[in-house]
């Protein structure tokens, strides 16, 4: 075996995560227009999204996210979260896998 393991995964990720599944809009800042989605899991600097439907986005697409935290159906413009695009899932039929990286950290204590 070499002095290095090629099989060693790094955890680059600042919080931990927490599952949680809760319906959410995202508006897409490049064409102005909004998608459901659900999140998957989140933490105070990010969040995984499953989109409903498949739209084109790509990494570094700024958007903003509606999270229904409290499944009231109704949300307030006002908890709008900035965010940007940090990666994206392999697409499964108009299903598709985002995460995204909030512009400021984020107190899901709320959540729970």
């Amino acid at each position: 075996m070499s002095g290095t393991d090629d099989n060693i995964c790094i955890e680059r990720r600042r919080h931990d995560r927490r599952e949680l599944k809760r319906p959410c809009k995202i508006l897409h800042s490049p064409t102005f227009r909004y998608m459901a989605a659900y999140t998957c899991d989140v933490s105070p600097g990010g969040a995984m999204l499953e989109l409903s439907q498949h739209r084109p986005l790509a990494v570094g697409d700024k958007v903003d996210v509606l999270v229904d935290w409290h499944e009231h159906g109704i949300v307030s413009q006002r908890a709008m979260l900035g965010a940007s695009v940090v990666r994206l899932g392999e697409r499964e039929g108009l299903r598709q896998r985002v995460g995204i990286r909030f512009d400021r950290e984020q107190a899901i204590t709320l959540a729970a």
